[in-house]
């Protein structure tokens, strides 16, 4: 959900609402060839310029599972669709 957020009627900027679960710090490398979202594997960075990015449910799967987060548990409901 995005939100405007107005500081002093000078400032706009979005928040979004966003829910932490327990996780793991996990290496990118590995992940890198496996994420669709990585278009040019050689310079993988280029796929974060842009802040929030819209992913497949299947690679947020991938990087959820690296991180040790309980997918099935926490998402039910978007891994059934």
């Amino acid at each position: 959900v995005e939100r405007m957020a107005n500081l002093r009627n000078v400032l706009f900027f979005f928040r979004r609402q966003v829910l932490f679960l327990p996780s793991q710090l996990a290496p990118v490398k590995p992940l890198i060839e496996t994420l669709d979202f990585i278009r040019n594997k050689k310079y993988w960075g280029a796929a974060f310029r842009f802040g929030f990015i819209r992913i497949e449910v299947e690679d947020f799967a991938r990087i959820a599972t690296a991180m040790a987060c309980n997918v099935e548990r926490e998402f039910p409901e978007t891994l059934a669709a």
